[in-house]
């Protein structure tokens, strides 16, 4: 909120105009226009809040039903590793193997050094 008042001040003082751009108001250097600044960003704040609160909720709420939280460990190609590796030491090319299991060579590369 500090800062946005900061940043429009600035603007202000140079006279020049500040126009919103979803709601189309002109903010000028005058009383109206402080009191339009000031309860966008008051508004704006409390959203910020509410949102972050909610997400939060929701996070303890799945986190308190058992589910997990974050990115999961590993690769849906780590069981590839053990394939790769035994189809390598058959004789097969890195070509056959990428187009047998249907994964890029990046992987390829990356599943055999596993």
């Amino acid at each position: 909120m500090m800062e946005l008042m900061g940043i429009l001040n600035t603007c202000l003082e140079k006279n020049c105009e500040v126009w919103t751009i979803k709601d189309g108001y002109r903010l000028k250097h005058n009383l109206q226009s402080q009191i339009l600044a000031i309860g966008l960003g008051l508004i704006s704040e409390v959203e910020r809040t509410l949102i972050s609160q909610r997400t939060k909720e929701a996070l303890a709420k799945a986190k308190a039903d058992g589910k997990k939280l974050g990115r999961p460990k590993g690769s849906k190609y780590t069981p590839f590793s053990k394939q790769i590796n035994e189809l390598l030491k058959s004789g097969k090319t890195k070509k056959e193997i990428t187009a047998l299991l249907g994964i890029s060579k990046t992987t390829l590369y990356r599943m055999s050094r596993a």
